[in-house]
Parts: structure tokens; sequence; C-alpha cells
């Protein structure tokens, strides 16, 4: 309980403190419509958790449920029947980003056409994430069901690092969004 709770607030408070000291350095770096774009991209992969329903939380309930009877067998068939489930949600994810922008769905938004092409850029990545986070919440999910909330906050620290990295490095060093 102590090593949990003391990850949680070191480690959301590291988190916190990374976006509000890299947001105004990328936003420097790109500028406001193409930070607007990232922003953008979050909230449509955002609006997607509904897709969820409810099962991160099941993931949670059966996974402590199962461990705690130790029944390896069901805790293997939850936790490979919800990757499968979330692979496939994360692929329709993708697949509908990919045609929001094939369909010139991004032209309600009116991005202006210089920087269009980044806002394509930015979605393409979007869709791509969304392949693999899905999946990996099953496995964020299964930790939390086994109380392993440190090694939550470990994979969530590095994943937001590296993240928080490519992006600061990508707009530093002033590659195209």
């Amino acid at each position: 309980l102590i090593r949990n709770t003391i990850s949680n607030v070191v480690f959301r408070t590291v988190i916190m403190a990374l976006g509000i000291i890299t947001t105004p350095v990328i936003v420097n770096a790109v500028g406001n419509e193409k930070f607007g774009f990232i922003v953008l991209s979050t909230a449509i992969t955002g609006y997607f958790s509904i897709l969820g329903i409810g099962i991160p939380g099941a993931i949670v309930k059966y996974v402590s449920e199962f461990k705690s009877i130790n029944d390896d067998d069901a805790l293997t068939k939850v936790i490979n029947s919800t990757l499968f489930l979330f692979f496939i949600i994360g692929l329709l994810v993708a697949l509908t980003i990919i045609l929001i922008i094939n369909t010139n769905g991004l032209r309600f938004f009116k991005i202006t056409n210089n920087n269009y092409h980044s806002a394509v850029n930015i979605l393409y990545i979007a869709s791509f994430i969304a392949l693999f986070s899905w999946p990996f919440s099953v496995i964020k999910n299964a930790l939390e069901g086994l109380q392993e909330f440190h090694m939550v906050n470990v994979i969530n620290l590095v994943t937001r690092v590296i993240g928080v990295s490519l992006t600061l490095g990508t707009a530093l060093l002033g590659y195209p969004v």
C-alpha cells in the first residue's frame, strides 16, 4: 500500500510537471495551429474511449478475482480475450481516423492549406498509436488488478518520457510535424 501510494504521488507529479514544462516549448516550436492539431488528434482518439464500455474496469476486477483464487486458466482467458478485443477496437479506431483523413473530414476544421499536410500527418500518427494503445491498456489494467500500481506508474512514466522526448526533439530540431 505504501509503495503503491508513494509511486502514484511521485509518478503523477513527474508526469504533470513534464506537461507543464514542455507544453510552452512545443507550442513555441511548432506554432499555435500545429499544436492545435495535436490537441485535436488527442480529442478525436479520446472520443473512441467510449468503445471500452466498462471493459477496463472489468479487467481489473476479474484479474484480481481470478488471481486471488489461483485460477490461472480463467486469468489467461480474460487477458487473451480482452487483448484480442482491444486489438480489434484499436484497428477500428485507426481505420476510422484514416477514413476521416481520406474523405477530407479535416476540411470541417477549416485548417489552412499551409498546415493541412501537418494535420494529416499527426492524425496518421494518432491512428498508428491507437493500434498499440488499446491492447497495451489491457496490460496496464491487468497490472492494476494484480495491485502492481508501481509497475503501472513506471510504464506510464516511461511511455510519457519517450513521447515527450520525441515530441520535443522533433519540435526543437525543426522537423516537420
